[in-house]
């Protein structure tokens, strides 16, 4: 019995230390040498992270220094890629994000990437050596003191073309087929004309990887200048923009950061470069393929994306964002438009509001008698319209981006709502397909449903703002 124990130990033993091989397939980091500032993040700071990750699952990790040649399917770095025997797949995301990696992983695993076009429109385009950047442009209609015998359609054409001229790395493109190589920063200007013949143009730019949360975001300071001029502000505003896009895209906050390939670099193909796919496993009996698993068009309630992050997170404005609070019972359903697509899709929510907390139980009873708790326990979210920012159809490999125009229905009034989300398709540790919910929206509560906040300014406490990280599961 004693030497049955050691030499299960002994096996035990061999199997965590021995090496790793490319049965569970490989993921490949590269990077470019040098002592550039997003390099250095990676290699330092998160590679260590992704590397210890993988290779809990027991994926080969390679990383890898480009130098004079380049594979093809890499424009930037850091890039990351996973394959196995069944093809190679490049992440797209941002880099700090361990868990990210691994749903992607997860995912690809099973069903390597196809081929896909994200068909966009008024975009500039940045070719950055081997590397471009397109950014879509949104300019809203002109508010405020519209001038005599105004043309919104007229004024759009023409502020786009002021916005490329500014943006002076840029070239404008009425249509852009994007691909997976490509780099996306989304850009929005919010023109007003005041009474007095000024313009006034608010800025956000958003990163590729989450419409939700801008990078940049300047209302309270816009770009300004005299009506007379207005098409030398746009300028302004674009090169401010393509200022603030270089700075992120140079930045290590947040993982949008890059380092462009040079546009002479030898391109060759993995093979070549030494990194072929790896051979299929022994005694694996079936791969998955992409066309084994279609996702569904009907959708329900699976719960949060983990135990750590609750399924609604609110909080007042700053400075009172100190009230803050979760609810993690949510019942719901989503059902796509024709071919998967979010156009055309019907959903309505249900926040059970008992489970509301706050981590005090004296706040807890103080909100539930704000919000009428006992005669309204519920709030419900439906959607009436659809603007989709970004790859309408849900498919594998693609993040979907769109507003929704919704009514909330909350203390038994029905008031207007505006949802910002984005939707992704992932697959479970059993290999069962998920849809991944990311949205926000900010709640007037005493405009809307006569609700007094806690004291302080009056923007801090008449709003909420909401976080929503969910998962769904086919119906």
């Amino acid at each position: 019995m004693q030497t049955l124990r050691y030499l299960l130990l002994a096996t035990l033993a061999f199997v965590l230390t021995a090496p790793l091989s490319a049965q569970n397939g490989e993921l490949l980091l590269f990077f470019q040498a040098g002592d550039n500032v997003v390099t250095q993040d990676f290699k330092d700071v998160h590679a260590p992270k992704i590397r210890e990750m993988a290779e809990a699952q027991g994926i080969s990790v390679k990383e890898i220094a480009l130098k004079d040649e380049v594979p093809e399917l890499i424009h930037f770095t850091p890039a990351i890629v996973f394959q196995n025997h069944l093809g190679r797949s490049l992440y797209v995301g941002r880099y700090h994000y361990v868990d990210k990696i691994k749903t992607f992983i997860r995912t690809v695993k099973r069903m390597p990437q196809r081929e896909a076009v994200n068909k966009k429109h008024d975009v500039v385009v940045w070719e950055n050596g081997r590397t471009t950047i397109v950014t879509p442009v949104k300019v809203t209609d002109l508010t405020g003191e519209l001038p005599k015998n105004f043309d919104q359609a007229e004024f759009h054409k023409k502020a786009l073309a002021a916005i490329d001229k500014g943006m002076d790395k840029y070239n404008f493109q009425e249509h852009y087929d994007a691909v997976r190589t490509d780099r996306l920063m989304y850009t929005a200007l919010y023109p007003y004309r005041s009474e007095d013949g000024k313009l006034f143009i608010s800025t956000e730019v958003y990163s590729q990887f989450n419409c939700v949360d801008p990078v940049y975001k300047e209302f309270d300071e816009p770009v300004s200048g005299n009506w007379k001029d207005w098409e030398k502000v746009f300028a302004e505003a674009g090169k401010m923009l393509q200022g603030k896009i270089i700075e992120q895209l140079e930045s290590v906050e947040r993982g949008d950061g890059l380092v462009a390939l040079e546009k002479g670099v030898k391109v060759k193909s993995f093979d070549k470069m030494g990194h072929p796919l790896p051979e299929k496993p022994e005694g694996l009996s079936q791969d998955f393929s992409a066309v084994d698993v279609t996702l569904a068009n009907t959708w329900k309630m699976a719960g949060p994306i983990s135990e750590e992050v609750p399924v609604v997170a609110f909080a007042f404005l700053p400075p009172l964002d100190y009230y803050a609070g979760e609810i993690n019972k949510v019942n719901g359903t989503l059902k796509l438009g024709a071919d998967r697509s979010v156009d055309g899709s019907i959903a309505a929510f249900t926040a059970t509001l008992k489970d509301l907390t706050m981590g005090d139980e004296s706040l807890d009873e103080h909100i539930g008698e704000m919000i009428d708790l006992i005669d309204y326990p519920e709030a419900t979210f439906t959607f009436k319209s659809i603007n989709v920012l970004d790859q309408p159809q849900i498919n594998w490999g693609a993040v979907t981006q769109f507003m929704v125009e919704g009514s909330l229905d909350f203390k038994g009034i029905q008031a207007p709502l505006s949802v910002s989300a984005q939707l992704e398709p992932v697959l479970t540790e059993a290999g069962e397909q998920r849809l991944q919910v990311f949205a926000s929206f900010r709640l007037p509560l005493r405009k809307n449903y006569d609700v007094e906040g806690p004291d302080g300014s009056k923007e801090a406490s008449d709003n909420l703002d909401f976080q929503l990280n969910f998962l769904l599961m086919p119906q």
